[in-house]
Protein backbone atom coordinates (compact mmCIF):
# COMPACT_ATOMS: atom_id res chain seq x y z
CA UNK A 1 0.00 0.00 0.00
CA UNK A 2 1.10 3.87 -0.68
CA UNK A 3 0.67 6.72 1.05
CA UNK A 4 -2.37 8.94 -0.22
CA UNK A 5 -1.37 11.87 -2.14
CA UNK A 6 -2.62 13.89 1.20
CA UNK A 7 0.29 12.36 3.70
CA UNK A 8 2.22 13.70 5.59
CA UNK A 9 5.47 12.14 5.39
CA UNK A 10 7.29 12.61 8.71
CA UNK A 11 10.61 12.13 10.10
CA UNK A 12 11.39 10.67 13.89
CA UNK A 13 13.13 13.41 16.16
CA UNK A 14 15.91 11.23 16.88
CA UNK A 15 16.36 9.72 12.81
CA UNK A 16 18.93 6.77 12.87
CA UNK A 17 18.15 4.73 9.99
CA UNK A 18 17.95 0.82 10.96
CA UNK A 19 17.00 -2.29 9.27
CA UNK A 20 13.67 -3.32 9.03
CA UNK A 21 12.52 -4.97 12.17
CA UNK A 22 12.49 -8.33 12.83
CA UNK A 23 9.06 -9.01 14.40
CA UNK A 24 7.51 -5.08 14.29
CA UNK A 25 4.49 -4.45 16.49
CA UNK A 26 2.52 -1.92 18.90
CA UNK A 27 3.59 -1.44 22.38
CA UNK A 28 0.54 -0.07 24.51
CA UNK A 29 2.74 1.96 26.95
CA UNK A 30 -0.26 4.10 28.57
CA UNK A 31 -3.69 3.25 28.54
CA UNK A 32 -6.80 5.77 30.15
CA UNK A 33 -3.55 7.95 31.32
CA UNK A 34 -2.29 4.40 33.58
CA UNK A 35 1.20 2.69 32.40
CA UNK A 36 0.46 -0.86 31.10
CA UNK A 37 2.39 -2.72 28.81
CA UNK A 38 0.63 -4.95 25.97
CA UNK A 39 1.73 -6.21 23.28
CA UNK A 40 0.52 -6.79 19.55
CA UNK A 41 2.31 -8.31 16.74
CA UNK A 42 1.71 -6.68 13.41
CA UNK A 43 1.45 -9.54 10.83
CA UNK A 44 0.91 -8.08 7.33
CA UNK A 45 -1.70 -5.93 8.52
CA UNK A 46 -3.21 -2.72 9.85
CA UNK A 47 -4.06 -2.71 13.37
CA UNK A 48 -6.72 -0.55 14.55
CA UNK A 49 -6.71 1.46 17.28
CA UNK A 50 -9.95 1.92 19.94
CA UNK A 51 -11.99 1.39 23.05
CA UNK A 52 -13.84 -0.61 20.43
CA UNK A 53 -13.30 -4.18 21.86
CA UNK A 54 -12.91 -5.65 18.36
CA UNK A 55 -9.63 -3.06 17.54
CA UNK A 56 -6.55 -4.99 17.49
CA UNK A 57 -5.10 -2.90 19.62
CA UNK A 58 -8.92 -2.18 22.13
CA UNK A 59 -7.58 0.45 25.20
CA UNK A 60 -10.72 1.07 27.55
CA UNK A 61 -9.92 4.93 27.30
CA UNK A 62 -13.19 7.30 27.24
CA UNK A 63 -10.80 10.12 25.55
CA UNK A 64 -10.35 7.70 22.40
CA UNK A 65 -13.22 7.13 19.82
CA UNK A 66 -14.45 3.68 19.18
CA UNK A 67 -12.05 3.20 16.03
CA UNK A 68 -9.57 6.12 16.75
CA UNK A 69 -6.80 5.29 14.39
CA UNK A 70 -4.89 2.61 12.40
CA UNK A 71 -1.14 1.36 12.06
CA UNK A 72 0.38 -0.38 9.47
CA UNK A 73 3.78 -1.28 8.97
CA UNK A 74 4.49 -0.44 5.32
CA UNK A 75 8.00 -2.76 5.55
CA UNK A 76 10.95 -0.57 3.77
CA UNK A 77 11.57 0.76 7.67
CA UNK A 78 7.89 2.50 7.11
CA UNK A 79 4.80 2.85 9.61
CA UNK A 80 1.82 4.47 8.14
CA UNK A 81 -0.59 5.78 10.80
CA UNK A 82 -4.21 6.68 9.90
CA UNK A 83 -6.61 9.25 12.03
CA UNK A 84 -10.42 8.19 11.71
CA UNK A 85 -11.03 11.96 11.85
CA UNK A 86 -11.50 11.95 15.54
CA UNK A 87 -12.10 14.57 17.90
CA UNK A 88 -8.96 14.35 20.33
CA UNK A 89 -6.82 13.84 17.16
CA UNK A 90 -3.90 11.39 17.00
CA UNK A 91 -0.38 12.89 17.63
CA UNK A 92 2.77 10.94 16.39
CA UNK A 93 5.89 11.79 17.97
CA UNK A 94 4.21 14.91 19.95
CA UNK A 95 2.78 16.09 15.87
CA UNK A 96 -0.81 16.59 15.77
CA UNK A 97 -1.64 14.78 11.83
CA UNK A 98 -4.37 14.84 9.52
CA UNK A 99 -6.01 12.02 7.75
CA UNK A 100 -2.62 9.97 7.50
CA UNK A 101 1.38 10.14 7.81
CA UNK A 102 3.83 7.87 6.90
CA UNK A 103 6.96 7.59 9.27
CA UNK A 104 10.58 6.11 8.81
CA UNK A 105 11.27 4.02 11.54
CA UNK A 106 14.05 5.47 14.06
CA UNK A 107 13.97 5.68 17.90
CA UNK A 108 11.18 6.15 18.71
CA UNK A 109 8.04 6.13 16.78
CA UNK A 110 5.04 7.48 19.88
CA UNK A 111 1.61 7.21 18.92
CA UNK A 112 -0.65 9.27 21.22
CA UNK A 113 -4.46 9.19 21.05
CA UNK A 114 -6.62 10.32 23.97
CA UNK A 115 -5.18 9.75 27.14
CA UNK A 116 -3.42 6.35 25.50
CA UNK A 117 0.22 5.80 24.19
CA UNK A 118 1.15 3.53 21.96
CA UNK A 119 5.12 2.96 20.59
CA UNK A 120 5.65 1.33 17.36
CA UNK A 121 8.34 -0.81 17.77
CA UNK A 122 10.53 -4.01 16.83
CA UNK A 123 8.85 -6.40 19.76
CA UNK A 124 10.87 -9.28 19.00
CA UNK A 125 12.35 -8.91 22.64
CA UNK A 126 8.86 -9.24 24.16
CA UNK A 127 9.43 -13.00 23.60
CA UNK A 128 11.84 -13.03 25.75
CA UNK A 129 9.82 -11.90 28.84
CA UNK A 130 7.30 -9.05 29.69
CA UNK A 131 7.78 -6.10 31.78
CA UNK A 132 8.43 -6.62 35.54
CA UNK A 133 7.80 -4.58 38.52
CA UNK A 134 9.19 -5.23 41.90
CA UNK A 135 11.80 -3.53 43.74
CA UNK A 136 12.51 -2.30 40.44
CA UNK A 137 11.46 -1.64 36.91
CA UNK A 138 12.75 -4.53 34.57
CA UNK A 139 11.66 -4.91 30.77
CA UNK A 140 12.38 -7.65 28.93
CA UNK A 141 16.05 -6.36 27.70
CA UNK A 142 16.86 -5.53 31.39
CA UNK A 143 15.70 -8.93 32.44
CA UNK A 144 18.15 -10.44 29.78
CA UNK A 145 20.58 -8.98 31.29
CA UNK A 146 19.75 -9.65 34.96
CA UNK A 147 19.26 -13.37 33.89
CA UNK A 148 23.04 -13.54 33.41
CA UNK A 149 24.05 -11.51 36.39
CA UNK A 150 22.00 -14.67 38.49
CA UNK A 151 23.84 -17.20 36.57
CA UNK A 152 27.33 -15.64 37.01
CA UNK A 153 26.07 -15.23 40.83
CA UNK A 154 24.94 -19.04 41.31
CA UNK A 155 28.08 -20.11 39.56
CA UNK A 156 30.41 -18.15 41.52
CA UNK A 157 32.24 -16.26 39.21
CA UNK A 158 33.02 -12.75 39.90
CA UNK A 159 31.17 -10.13 37.14
CA UNK A 160 31.83 -7.24 34.99
CA UNK A 161 29.05 -5.07 34.08
CA UNK A 162 29.44 -2.21 31.24
CA UNK A 163 27.01 0.73 30.54
CA UNK A 164 26.61 4.32 30.41
CA UNK A 165 26.36 6.80 33.44
CA UNK A 166 22.87 5.87 35.50
CA UNK A 167 22.01 3.15 33.15
CA UNK A 168 21.49 0.98 36.36
CA UNK A 169 24.24 -0.80 36.73
CA UNK A 170 24.10 -0.11 40.58
CA UNK A 171 21.20 -2.58 41.07
CA UNK A 172 23.27 -5.52 39.86
CA UNK A 173 25.48 -5.88 42.60
CA UNK A 174 22.26 -7.14 45.36
CA UNK A 175 21.00 -9.02 42.70
CA UNK A 176 24.07 -11.27 42.58
CA UNK A 177 24.29 -11.49 45.97
CA UNK A 178 20.92 -12.89 46.89
CA UNK A 179 21.98 -15.77 44.06
CA UNK A 180 25.20 -16.47 44.98
CA UNK A 181 26.57 -18.12 47.96
CA UNK A 182 27.30 -15.42 50.18
CA UNK A 183 23.71 -14.64 50.07
CA UNK A 184 23.81 -13.79 53.45
CA UNK A 185 26.91 -11.84 54.03
CA UNK A 186 27.74 -8.09 53.50
CA UNK A 187 27.90 -6.42 50.34
CA UNK A 188 30.24 -3.69 50.58
CA UNK A 189 30.24 -0.76 47.88
CA UNK A 190 33.63 0.90 46.89
CA UNK A 191 33.89 3.76 43.89
CA UNK A 192 37.19 4.15 42.63
CA UNK A 193 36.91 6.96 41.28
CA UNK A 194 36.16 8.39 44.64
CA UNK A 195 39.18 7.17 46.34
CA UNK A 196 41.88 9.25 45.94
CA UNK A 197 45.13 7.55 44.03
CA UNK A 198 47.55 7.59 47.39
CA UNK A 199 44.92 6.48 49.42
CA UNK A 200 43.26 3.27 47.02
CA UNK A 201 45.70 0.67 48.09
CA UNK A 202 44.80 1.28 52.11
CA UNK A 203 41.06 1.28 50.83
CA UNK A 204 41.11 -2.15 48.86
CA UNK A 205 43.31 -4.12 50.83
CA UNK A 206 43.78 -2.17 54.32
CA UNK A 207 46.22 -1.26 56.35
CA UNK A 208 48.09 -2.68 59.35
CA UNK A 209 48.38 -1.04 62.47
CA UNK A 210 52.07 1.00 62.19
CA UNK A 211 52.95 0.44 58.37
CA UNK A 212 53.22 3.63 58.68
CA UNK A 213 52.96 7.30 60.78
CA UNK A 214 49.07 7.51 61.53
CA UNK A 215 47.96 4.23 60.78
CA UNK A 216 47.61 3.70 64.92
CA UNK A 217 45.01 1.09 64.46
CA UNK A 218 44.11 -2.15 62.15
CA UNK A 219 42.15 -1.25 59.34
CA UNK A 220 40.53 -3.60 57.39
CA UNK A 221 39.96 -2.97 53.23
CA UNK A 222 37.23 -3.32 51.34
CA UNK A 223 37.95 -6.61 50.35
CA UNK A 224 38.03 -7.90 53.96
CA UNK A 225 35.19 -6.21 54.68
CA UNK A 226 33.31 -8.20 52.46
CA UNK A 227 34.89 -11.65 53.42
CA UNK A 228 31.94 -14.25 52.95
CA UNK A 229 29.99 -11.73 51.03
CA UNK A 230 30.25 -9.53 47.63
CA UNK A 231 32.11 -6.37 46.95
CA UNK A 232 31.10 -3.89 44.19
CA UNK A 233 33.80 -2.16 42.71
CA UNK A 234 32.16 1.14 40.52
CA UNK A 235 33.67 3.16 38.23
CA UNK A 236 36.47 0.19 37.58
CA UNK A 237 37.98 1.70 34.52
CA UNK A 238 39.56 4.62 37.00
CA UNK A 239 41.59 2.24 39.49
CA UNK A 240 45.70 3.26 38.39
CA UNK A 241 47.75 0.77 36.55
CA UNK A 242 49.45 -0.36 39.24
CA UNK A 243 47.18 -1.54 41.83
CA UNK A 244 45.25 -3.46 38.92
CA UNK A 245 47.93 -5.68 39.38
CA UNK A 246 47.38 -6.30 42.84
CA UNK A 247 43.72 -6.31 42.32
CA UNK A 248 44.09 -9.38 39.81
CA UNK A 249 46.42 -10.94 42.11
CA UNK A 250 43.57 -11.21 44.24
CA UNK A 251 41.29 -12.43 42.04
CA UNK A 252 43.33 -15.42 41.19
CA UNK A 253 44.31 -15.53 44.48
CA UNK A 254 41.71 -14.86 46.84
CA UNK A 255 44.77 -13.51 49.62
CA UNK A 256 44.52 -9.96 50.47
CA UNK A 257 48.25 -8.30 52.21
CA UNK A 258 47.49 -5.05 53.70
CA UNK A 259 49.69 -2.53 53.86
CA UNK A 260 52.73 -3.51 56.29
CA UNK A 261 50.77 -7.09 57.00
CA UNK A 262 50.44 -10.77 55.81
CA UNK A 263 48.29 -12.25 53.24
CA UNK A 264 45.00 -13.24 54.79
CA UNK A 265 42.71 -15.86 52.68
CA UNK A 266 39.05 -14.02 51.89
CA UNK A 267 35.97 -15.61 50.17
CA UNK A 268 34.85 -12.40 48.60
CA UNK A 269 32.70 -12.04 45.34
CA UNK A 270 33.15 -9.12 43.26
CA UNK A 271 30.99 -7.19 40.81
CA UNK A 272 33.09 -4.53 39.12
CA UNK A 273 31.23 -1.88 37.10
CA UNK A 274 32.44 0.94 34.21
CA UNK A 275 30.95 3.22 32.15
CA UNK A 276 33.93 3.42 30.28
CA UNK A 277 34.83 0.75 27.35
CA UNK A 278 37.30 -1.56 28.79
CA UNK A 279 38.41 -2.69 25.51
CA UNK A 280 39.07 -0.10 23.99
CA UNK A 281 41.12 0.98 27.43
CA UNK A 282 43.24 -1.94 27.03
CA UNK A 283 44.09 -1.14 23.23
CA UNK A 284 45.07 2.82 25.15
CA UNK A 285 47.23 0.62 27.51
CA UNK A 286 45.09 2.36 30.36
CA UNK A 287 43.83 -1.03 31.46
CA UNK A 288 45.69 -3.90 32.02
CA UNK A 289 44.19 -6.40 29.16
CA UNK A 290 45.05 -9.58 31.99
CA UNK A 291 42.62 -8.14 34.59
CA UNK A 292 40.09 -7.69 31.80
CA UNK A 293 40.48 -11.01 30.40
CA UNK A 294 40.15 -12.49 34.35
CA UNK A 295 36.52 -10.35 35.13
CA UNK A 296 34.94 -10.66 31.06
CA UNK A 297 34.38 -14.28 31.87
CA UNK A 298 31.31 -13.39 32.74
CA UNK A 299 30.27 -10.18 31.12
CA UNK A 300 27.12 -7.92 31.03
CA UNK A 301 26.46 -4.66 28.91
CA UNK A 302 23.47 -2.97 30.28
CA UNK A 303 21.31 -0.99 27.48
CA UNK A 304 20.77 2.43 28.21
CA UNK A 305 17.42 4.00 29.35
CA UNK A 306 16.52 4.51 24.98
CA UNK A 307 16.64 1.20 24.06
CA UNK A 308 14.13 0.17 26.56
CA UNK A 309 11.39 2.85 26.57
CA UNK A 310 8.66 0.78 27.69
CA UNK A 311 10.44 1.32 31.46
CA UNK A 312 9.59 4.54 31.31
CA UNK A 313 5.88 4.93 31.97
CA UNK A 314 6.17 2.59 34.96
CA UNK A 315 9.34 4.55 36.20
CA UNK A 316 7.24 7.86 35.74
CA UNK A 317 4.61 6.56 37.98
CA UNK A 318 7.03 5.49 40.80
CA UNK A 319 8.80 8.74 41.05
CA UNK A 320 6.24 10.93 40.56
CA UNK A 321 4.43 9.55 43.72
CA UNK A 322 1.07 10.96 44.01
CA UNK A 323 1.42 13.25 41.29
CA UNK A 324 -0.28 11.64 38.16
CA UNK A 325 1.68 12.76 34.91
CA UNK A 326 -0.12 13.50 31.84
CA UNK A 327 -0.23 12.31 28.61
CA UNK A 328 1.90 14.76 27.15
CA UNK A 329 3.90 14.51 29.78
CA UNK A 330 5.03 10.60 29.34
CA UNK A 331 5.17 11.46 25.40
CA UNK A 332 7.87 14.36 26.16
CA UNK A 333 9.82 11.47 28.01
CA UNK A 334 9.46 9.12 25.50
CA UNK A 335 10.85 10.68 22.81
CA UNK A 336 14.01 12.19 24.88
CA UNK A 337 17.00 10.38 24.35
CA UNK A 338 18.22 10.38 28.59
CA UNK A 339 21.75 10.14 27.83
CA UNK A 340 21.94 10.32 31.76
CA UNK A 341 19.56 7.64 31.54
CA UNK A 342 17.10 6.21 34.79
CA UNK A 343 19.16 8.42 36.78
CA UNK A 344 18.32 11.58 34.75
CA UNK A 345 14.97 10.45 34.60
CA UNK A 346 14.53 10.27 37.67
CA UNK A 347 15.89 13.61 38.67
CA UNK A 348 13.40 15.26 35.86
CA UNK A 349 10.42 13.30 37.35
CA UNK A 350 11.37 14.34 41.26
CA UNK A 351 11.98 18.11 40.21
CA UNK A 352 8.65 18.00 38.33
CA UNK A 353 7.00 16.79 40.79
CA UNK A 354 7.94 19.36 42.95
CA UNK A 355 6.72 21.99 40.71
CA UNK A 356 3.92 21.03 40.39
CA UNK A 357 3.38 20.79 44.22
CA UNK A 358 4.55 24.21 44.69
CA UNK A 359 1.70 25.24 42.38
CA UNK A 360 -0.73 22.69 44.32
CA UNK A 361 -1.59 21.30 41.29
CA UNK A 362 -1.30 16.60 41.15
CA UNK A 363 -0.85 16.73 37.92
CA UNK A 364 2.43 16.96 35.98
CA UNK A 365 2.50 18.90 32.51
CA UNK A 366 5.03 19.15 29.87
CA UNK A 367 5.49 22.74 31.85
CA UNK A 368 6.73 21.11 34.65
CA UNK A 369 9.99 19.66 32.42
CA UNK A 370 12.91 21.38 31.49
CA UNK A 371 12.30 23.47 28.12
CA UNK A 372 14.74 20.81 25.90
CA UNK A 373 12.71 18.04 27.10
CA UNK A 374 9.28 19.84 26.85
CA UNK A 375 9.80 21.69 23.34
CA UNK A 376 11.80 18.34 22.52
CA UNK A 377 14.95 20.13 21.15
CA UNK A 378 17.68 17.53 21.63
CA UNK A 379 20.16 16.23 24.57
CA UNK A 380 21.06 19.14 27.21
CA UNK A 381 24.30 19.78 24.98
CA UNK A 382 21.41 22.44 23.50
CA UNK A 383 21.93 24.59 25.96
CA UNK A 384 25.82 24.83 24.91
CA UNK A 385 24.53 25.37 21.33
CA UNK A 386 22.72 28.66 22.55
CA UNK A 387 25.10 30.26 24.37
CA UNK A 388 27.69 29.56 21.48
CA UNK A 389 25.27 31.19 19.24
CA UNK A 390 24.98 34.42 21.60
CA UNK A 391 28.32 35.08 22.01
CA UNK A 392 28.29 36.29 25.62
CA UNK A 393 30.29 35.51 28.36
CA UNK A 394 29.83 37.19 31.85
CA UNK A 395 33.65 38.31 32.88
CA UNK A 396 33.11 35.62 35.38
CA UNK A 397 33.33 32.59 32.40
CA UNK A 398 34.94 30.29 34.58
CA UNK A 399 31.40 30.48 36.84
CA UNK A 400 29.35 30.65 34.01
CA UNK A 401 30.78 27.87 32.29
CA UNK A 402 30.04 25.88 35.60
CA UNK A 403 26.52 26.90 36.14
CA UNK A 404 26.08 25.43 32.54
CA UNK A 405 27.35 22.22 33.07
CA UNK A 406 25.75 21.87 36.46
CA UNK A 407 22.38 23.01 34.44
CA UNK A 408 22.77 20.44 31.92
CA UNK A 409 23.33 18.12 34.44
CA UNK A 410 19.88 18.62 36.69
CA UNK A 411 17.59 20.70 34.66
CA UNK A 412 17.17 23.14 36.88
CA UNK A 413 18.82 26.48 37.69
CA UNK A 414 17.71 26.70 41.37
CA UNK A 415 19.74 23.31 41.92
CA UNK A 416 22.47 24.43 39.51
CA UNK A 417 23.07 27.72 41.63
CA UNK A 418 23.27 25.68 44.88
CA UNK A 419 25.74 23.64 43.17
CA UNK A 420 28.26 26.16 42.03
CA UNK A 421 27.60 28.72 44.83
CA UNK A 422 26.09 31.68 41.95
CA UNK A 423 23.31 33.56 43.70
CA UNK A 424 20.01 33.10 41.84
CA UNK A 425 19.53 36.57 40.41
CA UNK A 426 22.70 36.38 38.94
CA UNK A 427 22.47 33.41 37.22
CA UNK A 428 18.87 34.06 35.58
CA UNK A 429 20.50 37.68 34.40
CA UNK A 430 23.19 35.53 32.84
CA UNK A 431 21.26 33.15 31.14
CA UNK A 432 18.80 35.20 29.98
CA UNK A 433 21.98 36.92 28.82
CA UNK A 434 23.02 34.19 26.73
CA UNK A 435 19.80 32.80 25.51
CA UNK A 436 19.74 30.27 26.94
CA UNK A 437 15.46 29.67 27.52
Amino acid sequence: MTADAHDTTLTSPLDRRAKASPMAGAVTLLAARKPVTQVTRATGRALSLGRDASCSVAIADPEMSRRHADVEHLGDQRWRITDHGTKNGTFVNGLLIRGGAVVHEGEPIVVRTGGSIVLLDDVSRFGVAQLAIGKYVVGPRLQIVHDVVAQAARKGVHLLAEGETGSGKDQLPELYRVHSRNARGPLVTLNCAAVPRDLAEAELFGVKKGAFTGADADRPGAFVRADQGVLFLDELGTLHLDLQAKLLRVLEDNLVQPIGGVPRKVDTLVVAATNVDLRDAVRRGAFRQDLYMRLAREHVVVPPLRERREEIPHLIARTANAAQPSPEFVEACLLYRWEGNVRELITVVERAARIAASAKDDVLTVDDLPAWIALREGAPERVEEIVEESGWRPREGEKFEALLAAYRECGSVEEACEAVGVPRATAYRWLKRAGVP
